[in-house]
Formats: structure tokens, sequence, C-alpha cells
């Protein structure tokens, strides 16, 4: 199959208020954006959508105008990211070469961006866009700082990330055992001390 992307789109919004990925952005849904990137494109090979299950024929309905030749199907979201993403993984077709995860709520990342990680993927297992933290950075404990962090170590991390198949099912598997609950593919893939490649997000 090569390369499959699993796009994000079952959260509801807490922080934000709305289901953003669901908001209409120059006269297309958010998500949608994305879709059109990975079909236009050819980034990846195929799409697998999650989506909440009241929105789910919503899903089917943008997969099929938006990614026509390359949406591989619709999927049903977990409570949490972690338990969509595992859900994703348990449908991605036999002989898939890297697979992606990308926030249908970031419309904006680009081609360029989709091909630097992947590239690096390809050679290393696991690769995230990251930008460098330029605020400065304090560790808190009770409202009282405890220390101000160094921030030429520190990186704020995007998405989409790819990694081999292999190592991503190993890491989301190795936190569900140890009932570890992961921010994003990279996090997971630590677990198993696999190394995480960093390029120049945006």
């Amino acid at each position: 199959m090569g390369r499959v992307l699993i796009l994000l789109a079952a959260g509801m919004g807490r922080r934000a208020g709305l289901e953003k990925q669901w908001e209409e952005l120059n006269g297309h849904p958010v998500v949608a954006h994305t879709l059109s990137l990975c079909e236009e494109s050819g980034v990846v090979d195929g799409v697998l959508l999650g989506v909440a299950s009241h929105r789910r024929s919503l899903g089917e309905d943008l997969l099929g105008r938006y990614a026509p030749s390359r949406g591989l199907g619709v999927f049903l979201g977990g409570d949490e990211r972690p338990d969509t993403v595992w859900n994703g993984l348990a449908m991605l077709p036999e002989g898939t070469g890297l697979v992606g995860v990308h926030d249908a709520a970031r419309p904006f990342a680009s081609e360029a961006l989709f091909r630097r990680v992947i590239e690096q993927a390809e050679r290393t297992g696991a690769a995230i866009p990251a930008l460098p933290v330029r605020d400065t950075v304090k560790e808190a404990e009770n409202g009282v700082v405890k220390a101000t962090l160094d921030r030429s170590r520190l990186w704020a991390v995007q998405t989409p990330q790819f990694f081999w198949p292999e190592v991503l099912l190993k890491g989301y598997g190795m936190a569900r055992e140890r009932g570890i609950t992961v921010t994003d593919g990279a996090s997971a893939v630590e677990l198993t001390g696999h190394p995480v490649s960093l390029v120049e997000g945006e």
C-alpha cells in the first residue's frame, strides 16, 4: 500500500469549545483541506479518517468528495486521542510501508512539510516536525516556579508525524499495556527506545 495517513477528526473540541475540524474555512470544512492535499499531491497513497460516531456519515461523504482515489475508509475514534490512533492502526492495509498521523484541525500543513517528514521517516523509522521554543519556559508546582528550563533544548512538536508501522504499533501497544496516556505518536515510540528524528516544522 505504500504510505497511509491516519487523519484524526474525532476530537470533541473541549479546549476550543467547538469541533474546529468541522468548521468552514474558505468554503470547505477544515478537514477537507488535508484530504484535498492528500488527493492532489500524492504525498500518501491512502487515507483513513477517524471521526466521532455522530460524524460518521459526514466523514464518509467528505472522504468520497475530497479524496476519492485515496480514501481507504472511515473509522470511529475512541475516548481519547491515543484510542483513536489505535483504532486507526487496526485498519492499516497489509503491506503499509509508512504510516502517518495528522490532526485534521491543522489544515495548513504544506506538501513540502509532508515530504520532509516522510523522507526522514523512510530513512530512520520515526520523524516529526517541530519548531524551537522561543519563549522562556518555567517548570512549576502548585503555582510556584521550580525551575527555568533551557529553551535551547526544547521543541514545539507538530503533525504530520510518520513512522514505520511496526514501530508505531509497538509504541502504542506498550503504552496501553503500561496504562500510559501518550500525547502523540512520538511519545509512544519513545517508549520503545527507537530514536525519533526532528525535521523543520512550519
